[in-house]
């Protein structure tokens, strides 16, 4: 498993929204890092019950619909990298979200869900060493 789970990994993920030395917000790509955590864990259920769902949803575009947003929101994540001066604002955000999308995958059923680390710490610092390198390349300037 990717990300190990029990009662650290709820307490973790509800911590830090802020730095615990400085009281400032977190970083973002933290931020992303224990939501993924978060959804890895104490989620994961409701995770692998949206992949269950997902090939019988696609007959169904309302269900569909409900499906691609319940985990991520575009609209979020346009609205982050747009703070993050992101030249192009909405495909980057939707861009954020499908690499969020495959780094969820990945931990759950791809390469990483047999290989990666199962110590809570090293699965948030993997995870938010990817985001934060694809929010630099995403809200680059041009």
């Amino acid at each position: 498993m990717s990300c190990a789970t029990g009662p650290t990994a709820a307490a973790s993920s509800d911590a830090a929204l802020f730095d615990d030395t400085t009281g400032d917000p977190s970083p973002p790509a933290d931020l992303i890092a224990r939501y993924l955590e978060r959804l890895l864990t104490v989620r994961r259920t409701d995770v692998l019950a949206r992949y269950a769902l997902a090939p019988d949803a696609r007959l169904e575009p309302e269900a569909a619909e409900a499906l691609a947003a319940c985990m991520f929101s575009i609209s979020a994540a346009t609205d982050l990298v747009r703070e993050l001066g992101a030249p192009d604002p909405e495909t980057a955000g939707r861009d954020l979200v499908t690499l969020l999308e495959g780094v969820l995958f990945d931990r759950t059923h791809g390469a990483r869900a047999h290989t990666s680390s199962d110590s809570d710490t090293a699965c948030v610092d993997e995870i938010r060493s990817a985001v934060a390198l694809w929010l630099d390349a995403l809200c680059a300037q041009q």
